[in-house]
Protein backbone atom coordinates (compact mmCIF):
# COMPACT_ATOMS: atom_id res chain seq x y z
CA UNK A 1 0.00 0.00 0.00
CA UNK A 2 3.05 2.36 1.05
CA UNK A 3 4.29 1.65 -2.39
CA UNK A 4 1.86 2.40 -4.28
CA UNK A 5 1.36 5.39 -2.37
CA UNK A 6 4.54 6.53 -2.92
CA UNK A 7 4.34 5.54 -6.60
CA UNK A 8 1.66 7.38 -7.24
CA UNK A 9 3.09 10.90 -5.94
CA UNK A 10 6.50 10.09 -7.89
CA UNK A 11 3.59 9.90 -11.14
CA UNK A 12 2.14 13.23 -9.90
CA UNK A 13 5.41 14.86 -9.15
CA UNK A 14 7.13 13.69 -12.20
CA UNK A 15 3.65 14.68 -14.65
CA UNK A 16 3.60 18.13 -12.91
CA UNK A 17 7.43 19.13 -13.03
CA UNK A 18 8.22 17.82 -16.53
CA UNK A 19 4.59 19.50 -18.05
CA UNK A 20 6.13 23.03 -16.07
CA UNK A 21 9.38 22.47 -17.93
CA UNK A 22 7.84 22.09 -21.14
CA UNK A 23 5.53 25.65 -20.67
CA UNK A 24 8.71 27.43 -19.77
CA UNK A 25 10.34 26.25 -23.12
CA UNK A 26 7.33 27.19 -25.16
CA UNK A 27 6.68 30.56 -23.14
CA UNK A 28 10.01 32.29 -21.88
CA UNK A 29 13.83 31.72 -22.84
CA UNK A 30 15.51 28.50 -22.84
CA UNK A 31 18.12 27.82 -20.44
CA UNK A 32 20.31 24.91 -18.31
CA UNK A 33 17.49 25.29 -16.01
CA UNK A 34 14.55 24.64 -18.03
CA UNK A 35 16.33 21.46 -19.26
CA UNK A 36 16.95 20.07 -15.96
CA UNK A 37 13.54 20.75 -14.89
CA UNK A 38 12.42 18.52 -17.23
CA UNK A 39 15.41 15.57 -17.08
CA UNK A 40 14.32 15.65 -13.12
CA UNK A 41 10.71 15.58 -14.15
CA UNK A 42 10.93 12.26 -16.17
CA UNK A 43 13.83 10.79 -13.80
CA UNK A 44 10.49 10.89 -11.40
CA UNK A 45 7.96 9.87 -13.74
CA UNK A 46 9.35 6.91 -16.54
CA UNK A 47 10.43 4.99 -13.44
CA UNK A 48 7.32 4.71 -11.88
CA UNK A 49 5.19 4.43 -15.02
CA UNK A 50 7.24 1.69 -16.03
CA UNK A 51 7.71 0.00 -12.85
CA UNK A 52 7.96 -3.64 -14.10
CA UNK A 53 10.80 -2.60 -16.36
CA UNK A 54 12.18 -0.48 -13.45
CA UNK A 55 12.24 -3.72 -11.24
CA UNK A 56 14.35 -5.92 -14.19
CA UNK A 57 16.55 -2.91 -14.30
CA UNK A 58 17.76 -2.71 -10.91
CA UNK A 59 18.97 -6.36 -11.18
CA UNK A 60 21.98 -5.21 -12.82
CA UNK A 61 24.87 -3.97 -10.37
CA UNK A 62 25.24 -0.54 -12.98
CA UNK A 63 21.35 0.49 -12.44
CA UNK A 64 21.88 -0.30 -8.91
CA UNK A 65 24.84 2.25 -8.48
CA UNK A 66 22.82 4.87 -10.85
CA UNK A 67 19.95 4.74 -8.74
CA UNK A 68 22.10 5.38 -5.85
CA UNK A 69 24.03 8.40 -7.48
CA UNK A 70 20.96 9.45 -8.81
CA UNK A 71 19.43 9.31 -4.68
CA UNK A 72 22.42 11.21 -3.73
CA UNK A 73 22.17 13.78 -5.73
CA UNK A 74 18.82 14.79 -5.32
CA UNK A 75 19.31 14.66 -1.89
CA UNK A 76 22.13 16.97 -2.17
CA UNK A 77 20.09 19.48 -4.15
CA UNK A 78 17.16 19.70 -2.25
CA UNK A 79 19.30 20.06 0.76
CA UNK A 80 21.08 23.07 -1.37
CA UNK A 81 17.75 24.19 -2.33
CA UNK A 82 16.45 24.66 1.14
CA UNK A 83 19.65 26.53 2.35
CA UNK A 84 19.64 29.27 -1.20
CA UNK A 85 15.94 29.69 -0.21
CA UNK A 86 16.37 30.49 3.31
CA UNK A 87 19.65 32.68 2.51
CA UNK A 88 18.07 34.15 -0.11
CA UNK A 89 15.43 35.37 2.25
CA UNK A 90 17.21 36.99 4.81
CA UNK A 91 17.95 40.48 4.17
CA UNK A 92 19.87 42.45 5.67
CA UNK A 93 18.99 46.23 4.23
CA UNK A 94 19.46 49.41 6.04
CA UNK A 95 17.01 51.11 3.84
CA UNK A 96 19.90 53.89 3.92
CA UNK A 97 22.46 52.84 1.62
CA UNK A 98 24.40 55.44 -1.04
CA UNK A 99 23.97 52.94 -3.77
CA UNK A 100 21.34 50.30 -4.71
CA UNK A 101 23.08 47.77 -7.36
CA UNK A 102 20.09 45.66 -9.42
CA UNK A 103 21.72 42.51 -10.99
CA UNK A 104 20.47 42.07 -14.81
CA UNK A 105 18.91 38.78 -16.56
CA UNK A 106 17.01 38.11 -19.38
CA UNK A 107 15.15 40.38 -20.92
CA UNK A 108 12.44 39.02 -24.23
CA UNK A 109 13.06 41.33 -26.75
CA UNK A 110 12.82 44.45 -24.93
CA UNK A 111 11.02 43.82 -22.24
CA UNK A 112 12.32 42.74 -19.03
CA UNK A 113 11.79 38.49 -18.14
CA UNK A 114 9.53 37.58 -15.07
CA UNK A 115 12.51 37.48 -13.22
CA UNK A 116 13.72 40.46 -13.79
CA UNK A 117 10.30 42.19 -13.19
CA UNK A 118 10.47 40.46 -9.75
CA UNK A 119 14.21 42.47 -8.80
CA UNK A 120 12.61 45.19 -10.52
CA UNK A 121 9.54 45.44 -8.48
CA UNK A 122 11.12 44.68 -5.35
CA UNK A 123 13.57 47.62 -6.19
CA UNK A 124 10.73 49.71 -6.74
CA UNK A 125 9.98 49.10 -3.08
CA UNK A 126 12.90 50.06 -1.70
CA UNK A 127 13.50 53.24 -3.41
CA UNK A 128 9.76 54.03 -1.31
CA UNK A 129 11.69 53.85 1.51
CA UNK A 130 15.43 55.54 0.70
CA UNK A 131 14.47 58.72 -2.10
CA UNK A 132 17.62 59.57 -2.19
CA UNK A 133 20.49 56.69 -2.86
CA UNK A 134 21.96 56.22 -6.51
CA UNK A 135 20.40 53.51 -8.55
CA UNK A 136 22.89 51.23 -10.25
CA UNK A 137 21.24 48.76 -13.50
CA UNK A 138 23.87 46.56 -14.84
CA UNK A 139 23.44 43.95 -17.13
CA UNK A 140 24.95 43.74 -21.01
CA UNK A 141 22.97 42.34 -24.03
CA UNK A 142 22.55 38.80 -24.51
CA UNK A 143 22.19 37.26 -28.38
CA UNK A 144 18.42 36.96 -28.32
CA UNK A 145 17.80 40.50 -26.39
CA UNK A 146 16.86 43.58 -28.47
CA UNK A 147 18.31 46.06 -26.22
CA UNK A 148 20.78 45.43 -23.09
CA UNK A 149 19.28 44.19 -19.69
CA UNK A 150 20.72 47.25 -18.09
CA UNK A 151 18.62 49.89 -20.67
CA UNK A 152 15.59 47.43 -19.98
CA UNK A 153 15.40 47.98 -16.55
CA UNK A 154 16.16 52.02 -16.81
CA UNK A 155 12.78 51.86 -18.96
CA UNK A 156 10.73 49.79 -16.28
CA UNK A 157 12.12 52.06 -13.61
CA UNK A 158 11.31 55.39 -15.14
CA UNK A 159 8.43 54.46 -16.49
CA UNK A 160 6.82 53.64 -12.51
CA UNK A 161 8.10 57.13 -11.24
CA UNK A 162 12.13 56.84 -10.84
CA UNK A 163 13.57 59.80 -11.78
CA UNK A 164 16.83 59.28 -14.67
CA UNK A 165 18.95 61.45 -12.86
CA UNK A 166 19.60 58.86 -10.34
CA UNK A 167 20.11 55.80 -12.25
CA UNK A 168 23.38 54.64 -13.78
CA UNK A 169 23.95 52.02 -16.36
CA UNK A 170 26.08 49.66 -17.01
CA UNK A 171 25.56 48.13 -20.01
CA UNK A 172 28.58 45.71 -20.75
CA UNK A 173 28.57 42.98 -18.26
CA UNK A 174 27.66 39.65 -18.85
CA UNK A 175 28.23 37.46 -15.82
CA UNK A 176 27.68 38.36 -11.94
CA UNK A 177 31.06 38.72 -11.31
CA UNK A 178 31.28 41.56 -14.00
CA UNK A 179 28.13 43.02 -12.72
CA UNK A 180 30.22 44.31 -9.54
CA UNK A 181 32.91 44.91 -11.18
CA UNK A 182 32.13 47.16 -13.91
CA UNK A 183 29.43 48.72 -11.73
CA UNK A 184 32.19 49.80 -9.70
CA UNK A 185 34.22 51.14 -12.42
CA UNK A 186 31.34 53.00 -13.17
CA UNK A 187 31.55 55.16 -9.95
CA UNK A 188 34.81 55.19 -10.45
CA UNK A 189 35.49 52.52 -7.32
CA UNK A 190 32.81 54.91 -5.37
CA UNK A 191 30.71 51.58 -5.37
CA UNK A 192 32.99 49.75 -3.15
CA UNK A 193 34.00 52.10 -0.67
CA UNK A 194 30.10 53.10 0.03
CA UNK A 195 27.50 51.82 1.52
CA UNK A 196 25.72 50.25 -1.06
CA UNK A 197 23.04 47.08 -1.46
CA UNK A 198 22.01 44.66 -4.25
CA UNK A 199 18.76 43.23 -5.46
CA UNK A 200 18.95 39.86 -7.25
CA UNK A 201 16.47 37.07 -6.87
CA UNK A 202 16.24 34.83 -3.84
CA UNK A 203 17.90 32.05 -5.07
CA UNK A 204 20.80 33.88 -6.34
CA UNK A 205 21.72 35.80 -3.24
CA UNK A 206 24.36 33.32 -1.94
CA UNK A 207 26.08 33.17 -4.97
CA UNK A 208 26.17 37.05 -5.32
CA UNK A 209 27.41 37.75 -2.03
CA UNK A 210 29.98 34.67 -2.77
CA UNK A 211 31.29 36.63 -5.64
CA UNK A 212 31.18 39.58 -4.15
CA UNK A 213 32.97 39.01 -1.11
CA UNK A 214 35.98 37.45 -3.88
CA UNK A 215 36.41 40.76 -5.18
CA UNK A 216 36.22 42.54 -1.82
CA UNK A 217 32.47 44.24 -1.95
CA UNK A 218 30.76 44.55 1.12
CA UNK A 219 27.42 44.75 0.38
CA UNK A 220 24.21 44.56 1.88
CA UNK A 221 21.57 42.20 -0.21
CA UNK A 222 17.49 41.76 -0.87
CA UNK A 223 15.89 38.70 -2.36
CA UNK A 224 13.23 39.10 -4.24
CA UNK A 225 10.91 36.76 -4.82
CA UNK A 226 10.70 33.73 -7.74
CA UNK A 227 7.53 32.93 -9.32
CA UNK A 228 6.47 29.39 -8.27
CA UNK A 229 6.72 28.01 -12.18
CA UNK A 230 10.26 29.57 -12.15
CA UNK A 231 11.34 28.05 -8.79
CA UNK A 232 12.57 24.48 -10.17
CA UNK A 233 14.62 26.16 -13.71
CA UNK A 234 15.96 28.37 -10.83
CA UNK A 235 16.91 26.60 -8.64
CA UNK A 236 18.28 23.45 -10.45
CA UNK A 237 20.61 25.93 -12.57
CA UNK A 238 21.71 27.86 -9.28
CA UNK A 239 22.89 24.51 -7.82
CA UNK A 240 24.99 23.71 -11.26
CA UNK A 241 26.34 27.30 -11.25
CA UNK A 242 27.65 27.54 -7.40
CA UNK A 243 29.57 23.83 -8.14
CA UNK A 244 31.19 26.22 -11.14
CA UNK A 245 32.00 29.34 -8.39
CA UNK A 246 33.72 26.86 -6.44
CA UNK A 247 35.68 25.25 -8.80
CA UNK A 248 36.31 28.37 -11.37
CA UNK A 249 35.89 31.29 -8.74
CA UNK A 250 33.29 32.74 -11.02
Amino acid sequence: MKKNILRIICIMAGAAITVNGICLMLRANITTGTWLTIILGLALLLPSLFIKHTKRLMKHTFFKCLAVCIILGTTTMLSTTLFLYFYGNNNNSTYNEDYLLILGCGVRGEEPSSALRERLDTALEYLKKNESCRIIVSGGQGRDERISEAEAMRRYLTANGISGSRILSEDKSTSTTENFKFSNSLTDGELADSSAVFITNDFHIYRASSLARLQGFSMNHIGAPTAWYNIFPSYLREFLAIGQMYLLNK
